[in-house]
């Protein structure tokens, strides 16, 4: 368990002995509520170290100064640790690298526990100042990798300085009785959170019947802020208060999935239909009750608190500081008698400043106080392995001029200088958009006129949109295949390709794109429009936002193959209902297709499962190379995946490395590589395929799904401070609850283009989509390897080689269940059932010649970005290596950045110009 303090309870502490620290404080100082900048304002003015405060939002690159000048930092709770909006990519980077005391201020802890957790562990984090209670701390934070914590726990508010000694309107003289601003929490923390909007709701109906005058919200477009806060609280006689917390701990966040879930399939819900539905098995079982610093707010005003009953902290007493509320409003007439007497709100207003705000105990001075003596505690019980390492004495005292120069002079400037640099940036960013529109798109626009008529001088007169001849309908639905049609790109990908074109009794037609569909590009004039997998659904590189919403507006049957459906899961479902998929070709096994798309999210889906790849027509007749001409024993090309994708995916890998090493000592011939640069694609694959004997394999797929992408995102944070880690360390860290809960284990199309050039294929043991059996279409090996004696037996038996191979053409090869026609028909039959009469498009659709006219216009502007990109990629290349041979060390790294944000805002710019 996490070592516990009680700042609250310090009373009596000693100060911490010893020079005070240079104290770096992430936070965000540019919030507009009050209680976030006091609360900042606390450790800068009180704390005796030094404080310099940076806000990573505003200085999202934190170019111009080194974390190593400070020997501690403190992350505020106005900054997300969890979201890149609130600590960029490159300021957690230097937090990482940074050896010396990190301290984590939190509060609103019930929700992304789990998650927070493992961030703060993988920050370093060596203390957390929590807003929970001790008792909650310990039913919280009982995560194994937070065992060497040291957690304080606070309010998570007090008395703020800019409030005390104010000269302050009578009670009398303030226009209402009472006011009050609320907000309406989400239903997944439980019924005790929704007591902010219940307690507006219950009192402005008193007032109201009652005739007081009252300034009662609880709407978000309601809220108040800075000093218009301050006026408002004096403007009421008394205000309206609850306790802060929750009744619910969403540890994993899925209790906000499933709350968020019922209310999409039923809107009109009340908070009891979800609490019962969802809620009831959690609600309470933690809860969360503390004094908000409203109280405090109110109190320096001397501004009566009317509050539901509760404990507060301890902090108050029920008519003695503040008017008691009963929920069932059994003593509303008391509380409204209360309000209309000024001399009992004096008496109740004076003797909570005196007894709360005077008595010292609530002051900021003395939170401070408290952090700074648990801090000294931390760095008194660290270990000696220099996980918190603060710089010695010598350093101190070469260091220290630079530390005090920087926080009081260098680094507010270069803060101010990052922000002119990037308003610059900006402009210089809406110039080059300006420019582009002006001078390039006319001659891209005068370019695309000289290839219309150079089109128009091909196709004859038949070409041109106008020509009437050609309005014909065709046989079948007509279709539009949007894909990413690539000559330097795997043959199987082509071939499928090919095969929904060609081979389907529809009309299609293919349009290569990435990025934005043409405007030209008239959707309306299609029954159908297929979205292929080469384009990710859910990237604004592949479908931008643009063309997911015209994709959505579309009126007709929309479909989509997709593949590697073990990454960006919620992406990918937010992206189909975006676009309104009716009908997904999926490669996850039917079975298991409900746990990946489920029904509750995607209730109008029709899902087809669908192999990877199917055998290839130009392969299937193609001569096999006899036995003794293949002049490799065994072949394969791999590729190292990354760990987040589980077990499934480092198979790829080991088979390589294991049989590569198992060739020496069984004398085998082999070629066997797992880089990418030794990957082979087209005839030379084939080539290669036809010289070896035999070829590895394994099952395709992963055998973990990566949902919201976090698994991805902590193993590829992990991997860069430490990679040396190995696969085993990972998944224990990261993935072993999600090993193998979703089956995505399928055959490979690789396995078809073996069997159609007569390789033997050896294969881990699997199931292969129940298409291939061991020992009749291939050689099975253990994943262990410890059968490799007999598969190289197996290898050099001509004659079992001849029949396996030869079963594989017979059973898996010539099936017309696993050619690409049955991969037709099964689309037609699909798209057939899913259509309907409002779905088709009437007369206006495109005829082949008037396709052909609009889709060369697109791919003349595909080639023209294609050409500036390469430009750009060289003039960005060049400029990288002037940096890095002319400038001085220092500069080297923030000019590399920027000019590689601008290479991709050039980039971008350019696309869309074009």
């Amino acid at each position: 368990m996490p070592r516990l303090d009680d700042i609250l309870n310090l009373e009596g502490e000693p100060v911490p002995a010893g020079p005070p620290l240079e104290i770096l404080l992430l936070a965000d100082s540019d919030h507009p509520a009050n209680v976030v900048t006091d609360h900042i304002d606390a450790f800068r003015l009180h704390s005796r170290h030094h404080v310099t405060v940076v806000n990573p939002i505003a200085n999202r690159n934190c170019l111009f100064f080194d974390f190593s000048w400070f020997d501690a930092v403190i992350v505020h709770y106005s900054i997300c640790v969890l979201r890149d909006y609130f600590l960029p990519a490159g300021v957690e980077r230097k937090l990482k690298r940074f050896r010396g005391l990190k301290v984590q201020v939190i509060q609103d802890e019930y929700r992304w526990i789990d998650e927070m957790a493992g961030k703060m562990s993988d920050l370093g984090v060596s203390m957390v100042a929590s807003s929970l209670s001790l008792e909650n701390l310990e039913r919280v934070y009982h995560h194994d990798v937070l065992n060497d914590v040291r957690f304080a726990s606070s309010l998570p508010g007090y008395v703020p300085d800019r409030l005390t000694g104010l000269a302050l309107p009578d009670v009398a003289d303030r226009a209402h009785h009472i006011v009050y601003r609320g907000r309406r929490l989400p239903f997944w923390l439980g019924e005790f959170a929704q007591s902010k909007s219940s307690i507006g709701e219950h009192f402005g109906a008193v007032a109201e019947s009652y005739g007081l005058s009252c300034d009662i919200a609880t709407g978000e477009a309601e809220r108040i802020y800075g000093d218009d806060w301050t006026r408002f609280l004096l403007s009421g006689k008394a205000t309206l208060v609850t306790e802060g917390g929750a009744s619910v701990f969403d540890f994993d966040g899925s209790l906000e999935r499933g709350v968020n879930s019922y209310l999409e399939r039923n809107p009109d819900a009340e908070f009891a239909d979800v609490q019962k539905a969802v809620l009831a098995h959690r609600d309470g079982e933690i809860v969360h009750r503390t004094i908000t610093p409203r109280v405090f707010e109110a109190a320096a005003l001397r501004t009566a608190l009317v509050m539901y009953p509760g404990d507060y902290r301890g902090v108050l007493e029920p008519w003695r500081h503040y008017i008691e509320l009963q929920p069932d409003g059994s003593n509303d007439e008391k509380v409204v008698e209360c309000l209309r007497d000024d001399e009992f709100l004096r008496d109740l207003t004076s003797r909570a400043y005196e007894e709360i705000i005077e008595s010292g105990r609530y002051t900021m001075r003395r939170y401070a106080a408290g952090i700074d003596g648990t801090m000294a505690r931390c760095l008194d019980e660290a270990p000696g392995d220099g996980s918190v390492r603060l710089r010695g004495p010598l350093h101190r005292l070469l260091v220290k001029p630079v530390r005090f120069l920087s926080s009081r002079y260098f680094i507010p400037r270069a803060n101010q200088f990052e922000r002119w640099l990037m308003a610059r940036i900006g402009e210089s960013r809406a110039l080059t958009g300006r420019w582009i529109r002006e001078q390039i798109r006319p001659f891209v626009a005068r370019a695309a006129n000289w290839l219309v008529r150079k089109q128009e001088k091909i196709l004859g007169s038949s070409g041109h949109p106008g020509d009437k001849a050609e309005q014909h309908s065709p046989e079948g639905f007509h279709v539009l295949l949007l894909c990413d049609l690539q000559k330097k790109i795997a043959a199987t990908v082509n071939d499928h390709i090919e095969a929904i074109s060609q081979r389907s009794d529809n009309q299609v037609f293919v349009l290569p794109m990435v990025g934005d569909l043409p405007e030209h590009i008239r959707l309306e004039a299609f029954d159908a429009v297929i979205v292929h997998y080469t384009l990710i659904m859910c990237s604004d590189f592949y479908v931008s936002p643009a063309t997911r919403k015209r994709i959505g507006q579309y009126t007709g049957l929309k479909a989509a193959f997709i593949q590697d459906e073990y990454r960006f899961v919620d992406k990918t479902v937010n992206a189909i209902r975006e676009l309104g998929i009716d009908v997904l070709f999926t490669c996850v096994p039917g079975e298991e297709i409900s746990k990946v798309y489920r029904p509750e999210s995607l209730p109008d889906l029709k899902t087809v499962n669908v192999l990877t790849g199917y055998v290839p027509d130009h392969l299937r007749e193609r001569r096999f190379v006899p036995y003794a001409e293949r002049h490799i024993d065994i072949g394969y090309r791999g590729r190292t995946l990354p760990a987040w994708l589980g077990a499934l995916g480092q198979e790829k890998m080991i088979i390589g490395n294991r049989v590569r090493e198992d060739a020496q000592l069984w004398d085998l011939e082999v070629d066997i590589s797992i880089r990418e640069s030794d990957r082979i694609y087209g005839e030379r694959w084939n080539e290669f395929m036809s010289s070896c004997i035999a070829v590895l394999g394994v099952e395709s797929g992963a055998s973990v799904f990566d949902f919201s992408g976090e698994i991805q995102r902590k193993v590829d944070e992990h991997v860069e401070l430490h990679p040396d880690t190995t696969f085993e360390e990972l998944q224990r860290l990261y993935f072993s609850a999600e090993e193998g809960k979703i089956n995505l284990n399928q055959i490979s199309p690789r396995c078809f283009e073996a069997g159609s050039l007569g390789t033997l294929m050896i294969l881990y043991e699997g199931s292969y989509s129940g298409i291939l059996e061991p020992w009749r279409h291939y050689v099975p090996l253990r994943k262990d390897h410890s059968n490799m004696g007999e598969v190289v037996t197996a290898l050099r038996d001509r004659a079992l080689f001849e029949e396996i191979t030869e079963n594989v053409r017979r059973d898996v090869i010539e099936n017309p269940a696993y050619s690409y026609d049955a991969m037709a028909r099964t689309l037609d039959r699909a798209l057939a059932e899913a259509m309907l009469p409002s779905h088709l498009a009437g007369s206006e659709r495109y005829t082949p010649a008037t396709f052909a006219f609009d889709a060369r216009r697109h791919l003349f502007r595909m080639k023209v970005i294609a050409q500036c990109r390469w430009a750009l990629h060289h003039v960005h290349v060049i400029t990288s290596w002037c940096v890095d041979t002319l400038l001085p060390q220092p500069c080297r790294k923030p000019t590399r950045d920027l000019l590689r944000s601008a290479y991709f805002w050039t980039r971008a710019l350019v696309r869309k110009g074009l």
